[in-house]
């Protein structure tokens, strides 16, 4: 075998000749395994809404974002009493609809980031602005 996909497929079908598979956990998985292995277009699909591309079309929003990083992190001086942070970490995921606050997970950073709206920050993007960057805390990268 040439590749990974190869292996996995050939060394599949040798099991299922090989023997009779009667344990349904082991057919499962290695249906499982072998769907992964055809389903990368789908999985890559799946994941395009949850991500953002930063390109040169997005460098004025990019710089924006981080210049309101940098004066949010100048607030938070005091940190969040615990039913703030459990407010944030319950709001973590909500999407709002349009017109509205817009609350939207930022996974790909740091947990327990969220996208909150605010009126300190010139527009993020055209689906939420203006949006600004709250960090918790919690996360030892902005410590």
């Amino acid at each position: 075998p040439g590749t990974l996909q190869e292996l996995i497929s050939q060394t599949m079908v040798h099991w299922a000749q090989e023997s009779l598979c009667l344990h349904p956990a082991l057919v499962r998985a290695m249906f499982s395994l072998l769907h992964r292995q055809y389903d990368a277009l789908g999985e890559l699909g799946r994941a395009l809404p949850k991500a953002y591309a930063i390109s040169a079309t997005s460098v004025p929003d990019t710089t924006a974002l981080l210049e309101c990083l940098g004066q949010i992190r100048s607030l938070l001086i005091v940190q969040m009493g615990p039913e703030e942070e459990n407010l944030m970490i319950q709001s973590i995921g909500c999407v709002a609809a349009p017109g509205s606050p817009c609350v939207l997970p930022v996974s790909f950073l740091c947990p327990p980031y969220v996208l909150l709206v605010s009126s300190l920050c010139p527009p993020v993007s055209s689906l939420c602005p203006p949006c600004v960057l709250l960090v918790s805390s919690l996360c030892p990268v902005w410590v």
